[in-house]
């Protein structure tokens, strides 16, 4: 899959972090990796790099400075790369799709310094900087990546123009395979093949010749001629079940393209992480409801980046949407697929989308980021610099150009840089999605201050880009900073009682906030490139770098805990869920585990202490840890598995408290239990009841969308905005789904809700109004209410009409059910709109109009609307207290100027003003609010008109 750029990884981890949780022990195997990312080496010398845990073919190639490095032993364990010309050099070692680079500095023969090719070029892939000022980015900011080119030879990468094709971002995609042989489903990954065959032992059994299978792939979103298939490998690799690795080579545009692919048994390893299953599936548009919104791809960073075409947009009707589903291109078909919404703010939006099926291909989850477009940045596309290599970086705490050669002591940018606006190219811009070559730097300034905290640097630049669009200028600040001297730190980590922290990632803090992540051999050893400061291993003591390398060994307060993780009953060692070490005073600095092919392994580190050992919600048991030991763990849960979509949450019906939700990504879900009985809710509702036991439990829950709008009994549509039902959904003679619709529902008008296979039948209040049957799709069926929707059309005294936009109580006279209605500021040629069963019903207590009291209404099946004329004239004016407008805090008390009886009080407005509907008479009025009550009411006097009366109150305490 075509990496995401570091900006859209960094949030992707976060969201996944927060949202998709693979049900496996902390990780796969051990990570391929080379043992050094950065060497330098003399002209004349060599210098081997190994590539640790690798067990397959690898193809090593040097990426850019051919002319500076040699290869030779290339091997699947390491290289040697010799040093020919002075320079930067990458080497890369390619695996399948996966690459890892080294990056190599040769030096002169005769020095020890490193020399600098200010003479050149380089370029860099595109950075999206916020201005400091006018303009602020509120969206995730991607960094810059540079591309693997010698400042000696310079590209430009080429436009993306984007049409909506299928995979038209990536180089290679397996869209279908056919196989010789009949198969139950297959999945794809790229170039990576799943067969599921029920009852198959081994995938040779399955497809014993790889080479009669026909495979369709699309490169850069055209089909592609598939030439050969070569190299054919049966593998049966410690740790991994046996699997085909083989070469297929197409042909496209007169350019053949190569990938090794693999085919394996089952279903992909961990389901639960979206991505890579949705097989270069092209998002179209995007239906949150009724509504469309089309999409285009984010031409900068391409991938699962999009674009919403209306710059308009208001992306949190799309958050309350009832059902939001994608419209997407597989191969040259469309199809539409269910999504939800998973992270969102009004300038972007993270979404993941369900599986489909086409044939008996099964396409997996995927995820894609939907962005607003916004007038206040412009992305920097593409650039390059005529005095060595620049790159684009988060420095201390902001983005900036970076210049990367080492400056020689003494030396500043203002050396190297006589002429920055001519020196530092800014080739191509994207704004709005849109190219625009249009570009100039502007206000160049040089800051003789440091830029770091720690004062090695002598200054930095600042400088303006203008990009004019449409003949409308816009304007980012940025700086270019020279790149911080670094120094290699290294040595070994042990564990207080000797044994060798390995292989694991920890935290090293610096001093000031900042944070390395430290990588440990299967020795414990480590090194690691830092800049001048103080830093800290998590609990251990803190170091200097200076300027100069440092060997730093320690012993950390931690313990290294290890053994076997078993599950009873399982029916595979693989079939075991994560575990997780907690404790309110000790830490957990790491942990993982390793599957050997027969079973699974964990290991922690960990401080001296007490530590609950849990999966997810489930206690699993409470260890002691004292020392570095072997403890194995056996878990008495159960495991419950099978088709689905979207989270289910298992309640345990004994101790509510006790519960799981996994998320079903890919079509399925997996869930580990202790033994006992469990309510399976879906959306709230409970749509099963299970007993766990030790063992696997296979249960299917395929749910679908049964929806419709809500119709009177003539048929007519039910507007949200008078919605106050409650209706009953049952399944099998037990209630299913409570659905309480009222104006303040979430989403839009109708009903929505998730079904499971089967008859359902709904009640309002006795009566039975529809009965629906799902099968295998979503379900779209209205459901007639026996209420009668009606205009209600109040006149006062002078043909005027009423607006009722307070809360209005009916009762109705036969079965004294009680009816709260509330009308709307908007209504122009109503009062009020109701939806009630047939039958006379009489008013109660109506804000700001006594008279209404006692009032009745008849709602009958053959007219559309009530008149009532009442014998009212309407009171209104605007109330001050001691000078200043009332707020909602303020109502008015009227009352019978005779004998000060209450009638009636009304809620003032967010400008202070009143109204009452009041039949001829005398009254006092009195205001209140919390601080103020009048000394003395305001008399009115109503006769045979409307009466406008503003109180001024000054006579207040």
């Amino acid at each position: 899959m075509k990496k995401i750029k570091k900006g859209f990884a960094l949030l992707l981890v976060f969201v996944m972090a927060v949202s998709v949780i693979p049900q496996s022990v902390f990780a796969a195997k051990k990570k391929v990796k080379l043992s050094k990312k950065a060497v330098t080496v003399a002209v004349g010398e060599s210098v081997k790099i190994q590539l640790k845990n690798n067990k397959k073919k690898v193809k090593w190639s040097i990426t850019s400075g051919k002319k500076n490095v040699t290869l030779s032993k290339k091997k699947k364990t390491g290289v040697i790369i010799k040093g020919k010309k002075a320079g930067k050099a990458k080497v890369q070692a390619k695996i399948g799709k996966k690459k890892y680079v080294c990056k190599v500095t040769v030096k002169k023969a005769a020095t020890a310094g490193n020399e600098n090719p200010n003479n050149g070029k380089t370029t860099a892939e595109p950075t999206q900087v916020p201005s400091q000022a006018p303009t602020v980015s509120q969206q995730p900011v991607p960094p810059v990546i540079t591309p693997g080119v010698t400042p000696s030879e310079p590209t430009i990468k080429p436009e993306n123009h984007y049409q909506g094709l299928y995979a038209e971002s990536e180089p290679f995609v397996i869209s279908s395979v056919t196989f010789d042989k009949e198969i139950t489903s297959y999945s794809l990954a790229y170039t990576n093949i799943y067969v599921n065959q029920e009852g198959a032992a081994s995938l040779k059994e399955v497809v014993p010749d790889v080479s009669k299978c026909t495979f369709t792939v699309y490169c850069y979103g055209k089909k592609a001629e598939v030439k050969r298939i070569s190299d054919i490998v049966w593998n049966e690799e410690e740790g991994e079940d046996p699997y085909y690795s083989f070469a297929l080579t197409v042909e496209q545009d007169g350019k053949e393209y190569t990938e090794t692919v693999k085919m394996r048994l089952g279903v992909p390893k961990y389901p639960n992480n979206p991505g890579d299953l949705s097989n270069g599936l092209t998002l179209l548009s995007l239906q949150a409801d009724d509504k469309t919104y089309e999409l285009e791809r984010n031409v900068a960073y391409g991938g699962e980046t999009y674009y919403f075409k209306d710059k308009e947009i208001d992306i949190s009707k799309i958050a309350e949407a009832k059902k939001v589903s994608i419209v997407g291109v597989y191969e040259e078909e469309k199809v539409k697929i269910d999504v939800e919404i998973r992270r969102w703010n009004q300038g972007y939006a993270f979404f993941t989308n369900q599986s489909f099926k086409k044939g008996n291909l099964e396409i997996g989850s995927g995820y894609f980021y939907g962005y607003k477009k916004s007038d206040r940045y412009f992305d920097v596309d593409a650039f390059t610099s005529t005095k060595g290599e620049v790159t684009g970086d988060m420095v201390s705490n902001e983005w900036c150009f970076v210049y990367e050669p080492k400056l020689e002591k003494g030396k500043s940018l203002k050396d190297i840089f006589g002429n920055l606006s001519e020196e530092l190219k800014i080739y191509r811009t994207v704004y709005n999605n849109a190219y625009y070559k249009d570009n100039e730097i502007r206000n160049v300034v040089w800051h003789e201050e440091s830029f770091y905290e720690n004062k090695e640097d002598p200054g930095y630049y600042t400088f303006d880009i203008v990009v004019t669009v449409d003949g409308k200028e816009l304007t980012q600040k940025y700086k270019l900073v020279q790149r911080q001297r670094t120094y290699q730190v290294s040595g070994k980590l042990t564990t207080a009682d000797g044994v060798p922290i390995s292989d694991v990632s920890i935290m090293l803090e610096q001093e000031g906030g900042s944070q390395e992540t430290v990588k440990t051999d299967s020795e414990g050893y480590f090194s690691k490139e830092l800049i001048k400061g103080t830093y800290q291993f998590e609990l251990g003591k803190p170091f200097t770098v200076e300027d100069k390398d440092l060997q730093w060994n320690e012993s950390l307060p931690l313990y290294k805990i290890a053994g076997k993780v078993t599950r009873e009953g399982a029916a595979q060692s693989t079939d075991v869920p994560g575990i997780h070490f907690q404790s309110e005073e000790q830490k957990t600095i790491t942990s993982g585990s390793d599957y050997s092919g027969t079973e699974t392994r964990y290991w922690a580190y960990l401080e001296k202490g007490t530590y609950n050992v849990t999966s997810y919600n489930t206690l699993i048991e409470t260890i002691i840890v004292t020392k570095s030991e072997t403890h194995d763990i056996t878990m008495e849960l159960g495991m419950v598995f099978g088709k689905g979509s979207g989270y289910y949450k298992f309640v345990n019906t004994e101790d509510p408290e006790v519960y799981e939700q996994p998320y079903a990504a890919n079509g399925s879900y997996k869930v580990y239990l202790k033994p006992g009985t469990y309510e399976v809710q879906k959306d709230g509702t409970v749509i099963d009841t299970i007993e766990v036991t030790l063992g696997d439990m296979e249960k299917d829950y395929v749910s679908y969308t049964c929806k419709g709008e809500l119709l009177d009994m003539k048929g007519v549509q039910i507007p949200k905005n008078v919605y106050n039902y409650d209706i009953v959904v049952k399944k099998e003679d037990k209630v299913y789904k409570n659905l309480s619709l009222t104006r303040w529902s979430e989403g839009t008008s109708g009903y929505s809700f998730s079904a499971l296979p089967g008859t359902y039948q709904f009640y309002y209040g006795e009566n039975k109004i529809a009965e629906i049957t799902v099968t295998d799709s979503d379900v779209v069926q209205d459901l007639t209410m026996p209420v009668k929707y009606k205009k209600i059309k109040m006149y006062d005294a002078q043909k005027q009409l009423i607006p009722l936009t307070q809360q209005v109580t009916l009762i109705n006279q036969e079965s004294s059910q009680q009816y709260n209605l509330y009308g709307d500021e908007d209504s122009v040629d109503f009062s009020i709109a109701v939806a009630l069963p047939l039958g006379t019903y009489q008013f109660e207590t109506y804000e700001g109009m006594p008279s209404v009291q006692g009032k009745t209404i008849t709602v009958k099946e053959d007219s559309d609307e009530i008149v009532m004329n009442m014998n009212v004239y309407k009171l209104t004016g605007n109330c001050k207290i001691n000078g200043e407008s009332a707020d909602r805090s303020t109502w008015i008390d009227l009352r019978r100027k005779e004998d000060g009886y209450y009638l009636a009080s009304c809620t003032v407005d967010d400008e202070g003003n009143y109204v009452f509907y009041l039949e001829p008479g005398e009254y006092t009025m009195k205001v209140y609010n919390s601080n103020v009550t009048m000394d003395k009411g305001e008399d009115v006097s109503i006769t045979n008109d409307a009466v406008v009366k503003d109180l001024d109150i000054t006579n207040a305490n």
